[in-house]
């Protein structure tokens, strides 16, 4: 093991092909790999958009190469092996991913947890996100049930090493026809199930409409001028369906994240079960299907014919903002894309949109086979509709929990322990429509049962639920133009001391010439050093920081929160304070540049702030600093929750409070509501406390500042620039 004690090291191999398209790629993804605590990461991006024997070090941690598009993401993948091998970067643990990673959601990253995925998993098995057709295909001398997606791939080194190049090579004269009006050979080493379904995945070309899954992102016309992509692109897709055989042939265990998440659910752990009972877990798809025979979890059918509408918009919308509340309730649940027609086994038949003239007859198709349909019921009578098992949904979380209440009429005694979904013998039975359920009256909430020990009770309520603190994107979107309206700086019930704020701006100016940072990761081997471009803790935020630290010149500061504002603060405690600031940082995850030390950082705390006692604050007087930037939740037991109400009580007057990611006057940011679907609250807290208390006084805010004080920003600072950071000061004395 080349880590550090228990904690092995870890390689990420990341492909860019269009980083304005796909920005968030890498940075969500190191995000989520952080969780891991590896002793060492190393990241090496691919740039498979400028191809070239070349490389780029960035930092020691951070390397970019020269792309090989030869074979798409998997020759890249070979290149970025290469080059850690050539540099004897090897890695316990590799991460594959392509930028594309995020083009159907992000929600799945979330499963990428110590809880779900642990090193001794990852010391001997493949983690990732498994595909499946419902239908056995063959290449080559390979038959194919169920693969591993590219996207994302979790591999030890030992398994790299004996898959070799994962570039495996292919004959294209064995496999297409001579014209894109016959793409394959008759006796193309690819099986005709196949075929069809990567015609109508990649392509438009006779296209009926109806394509069996969701399309590709990038989905293009066949003809004389695509067909060389075309033949590229069926090529990158065999190798990942082969890459998934040679694992198999190897007897590599694989596992998909999500049927790891509901195995840790049910408190099991893969890692510390027997051979023959984890090989129950490996090569499953959803739950639903395995690489052998077996029982199907829940099917979801949309059938694009059904509804009128574009079946894109339906495909985006069942994907992004339905199937993710059904998963959290029912981790089995898959989505598929087929005709109506085909029903098959389906739980239900989902209608986005208003009924086409062929899904009347696709209903009563359904209703014969017993499968309801959760949607529109525009042009049924409210008795035709329950006739043809139609359960009246609109909004995503309206879809979601009909969907969940007709699997769970359906499906009986299926948990993540028992690994089999017993079918009813019946169809199940239509729900009655009515108003979303409620909670339980006062009368009888005392009353109501804790489930049994050691059973996950349900939630009462689906995200996006008006009971849920989580949002419904479809609702906001209907009112966005008024929550999101230009922000003005009078008309509100909080002050924000424009004059005050201005006049700490010309305070702090001595200062700001002293803010000499690099912009990006310096080339020095010193990981620990502050940078401007972190995408974390900058721009307004961070000089601000640096400036007030100079200027308060507190006794204690403490930080509940640590990260790249830390760095700041220990390098300007260290420079410029001599050391003379108790810097304290309190940080249940911290990064690893934390946790190796920082000169003028005294302190790491690895608890949640939760943890730590309330006394501990009374430590910091006039002058001092409590610095959060938190979860940004406030929820039951949250760290918002226990700062806002706790300790925020007991602080001393004069005492200088930090609160990170605060726009006011202005909404949280449209992008973070909407397109990353954040259901942040924490700002709402801290607006109604200064709103209606007299208890704190604003300071600065690096969101207002940057809005209505743009002037005076600009002189000082020499750059317009954003940020929130707000800034304020306890004005009584703390209680007991």
């Amino acid at each position: 093991m080349s880590g550090r004690g228990d904690r092995p090291s870890l390689a990420v191999v990341f492909v860019q092909y269009d980083r304005a398209k796909y920005p968030r790629a890498l940075p969500r993804l190191l995000g989520v790999l952080d969780r891991l605590a590896a002793a060492e990461t190393t990241v090496v991006v691919v740039d498979n958009a400028t191809e070239g024997d070349w490389s780029h070090p960035v930092s020691r941690a951070l390397i970019h190469v020269g792309g090989d598009n030869r074979s798409w993401e998997f020759s890249a993948f070979d290149r970025g092996v290469e080059w850690l091998a050539r540099d004897r970067r090897r890695a316990d643990v590799y991460a594959f991913a392509t930028d594309a990673l995020l083009a159907y959601g992000d929600a799945f990253l979330e499963f990428i947890d110590p809880e779900v995925v642990d090193w001794p998993l990852l010391a001997t098995a493949c983690v990732g996100w498994m595909d499946s057709f419902g239908e056995e295909c063959r290449i080559l001398d390979y038959a194919d049930l169920v693969w591993m997606r590219s996207s994302l791939l979790l591999m030890p080194h030992a398994v790299v090493e004996k898959v070799g190049p994962m570039a495996w090579p292919l004959d294209d004269a064995a496999i297409f026809g001579d014209s894109w009006r016959e793409p394959f050979r008759p006796d193309a080493p690819v099986s005709p199930n196949l075929r069809r379904r990567l015609l109508g995945w990649l392509t438009t070309s006779g296209d009926d409409g109806s394509g069996p899954e969701p399309a590709w992102h990038s989905r293009f016309e066949l003809g004389a001028d695509t067909f060389g992509f075309f033949k590229s692109k069926v090529n990158s897709i065999l190798r990942e369906h082969l890459l998934s055989a040679r694992l198999r042939e190897l007897g590599v265990p694989c596992y998909d994240l999500r049927a790891l998440r509901a195995v840790a659910d049910a408190g099991i752990r893969v890692a510390g079960l027997g051979d023959e009972e984890a090989r129950r877990w490996q090569w499953l798809d959803w739950f639903g299907r395995e690489a052998t025979p077996a029982a199907r979890g829940p099917i979801l059918v949309f059938a694009p014919e059904t509804v009128s509408g574009t079946a894109d918009e339906s495909v985006g919308f069942l994907e992004r903002e339905v199937m993710p509340l059904i998963l959290q309730r029912h981790a089995a649940a898959r989505l598929e894309i087929r005709p109506g027609a085909a029903l098959g086994d389906a739980t239900a038949l989902l209608l986005p949109g208003p009924l086409s003239e062929v899904g009347a007859a696709r209903l009563a198709e359904a209703a014969e086979h017993g499968v309801a349909a959760v949607g529109w019921t525009a042009g049924f009578s409210r008795a035709a509709a329950e006739r043809s098992h139609v359960v009246p949904a609109k909004k995503s979380w309206e879809f979601a929990e009909a969907c969940c209440r007709l699997i769970e009429e359906r499906y009986r005694g299926w948990s993540p322990a028992g690994r089999a979904v017993e079918l009813m013998p019946t169809p199940p039975a239509a729900v009655e429509a009515g108003p979303p359920a409620e909670g339980p009256s006062p009368d009888t909430a005392e009353e109501a049962s804790p489930p049994p020990p050691g059973e996950v009770p349900k939630p009462a309520f689906p995200d996006g639920h008006f009971y849920s603190p989580v949002i419904d994107p479809a609702e906001l979107r209907e009112r966005e133009d008024a929550i999101w309206s230009t922000p003005q700086a009078g008309g509100s019930a909080v002050d924000y001391r424009e004059e005050a704020q201005r006049e700490l701006l010309a305070a702090v100016a001595p200062y700001a010439r002293d803010f000499d940072y690099p912009l990006d990761v310096p080339e020095a081997d010193e990981a620990a050093g502050f940078y401007q471009r972190n995408g974390k803790f900058e721009g307004l935020d961070a000089r601000m920081w640096f400036c007030l630290l100079r200027h308060l010149h507190p006794r204690h500061v403490i930080e509940v929160g640590g990260g790249f504002s830390t760095l700041l603060a220990a390098d300007v405690n260290h420079r410029f304070l001599g050391g003379s600031v108790e810097l304290i940082a309190i940080e249940p995850y911290p990064p690893p540049f934390l946790r190796d030390g920082v000169a003028g950082l005294g302190e790491l705390r690895e608890r949640k702030v939760q943890e730590v006692p309330v006394d501990f604050f009374r430590r910091l007087g006039e002058g001092d600093v409590l610095f959060i930037d938190s979860s940004h939740v406030a929820k039951t037991g949250s760290d918002v929750n226990y700062l806002i109400l706790q300790v925020l009580p007991i602080l001393r007057r004069g005492v200088v409070l930090h609160v990170h990611d605060i726009f006011l006057p202005a909404e949280y940011p449209k992008e973070w509501v909407l397109g990353e679907q954040r259901s942040w609250n924490e700002q709402y807290v801290v607006q109604a406390l200064l709103s209606f208390s007299s208890s704190f006084e604003i300071l600065f805010g690096s969101a207002y500042a940057s809005r209505f004080l743009s002037g005076p920003v600009r002189r000082v600072f020499g750059l317009d620039c954003g940020g929130g950071s707000l800034w304020l000061r306890k004005l009584i004395e703390g209680g007991e």
